[in-house]
């Protein structure tokens, strides 16, 4: 980025993938919850509100310690 800002290399690696700027709006969500894992293969792009969902699910399985992983959740297509 020329201007001096920084960016989160998650988004980066999304951006660079799509071939496009991510919109403010999209969340960039981190398949297997490794946030230091920002391979392509491990990120999505989703709305606020499916991001919110996923995350609402993984809270809700640890408190009722289910067998739940990220990689058992239904994630948007």
């Amino acid at each position: 980025m020329d201007d001096g800002s920084v960016m989160a290399e998650h988004r980066y690696v999304m951006e660079k993938a799509l071939g496009r700027k991510l919109l403010p709006s999209e969340i960039v969500h981190h398949i297997d919850l490794n946030k230091q894992n920002n391979d392509v293969s491990n990120l999505m792009v989703l709305s606020r509100a499916e991001h919110a969902k996923i995350h609402e699910e993984l809270l809700k399985a640890s408190r009722h310690d289910d067998a739940y992983t990220a990689g058992q959740l239904r994630l948007p297509e």
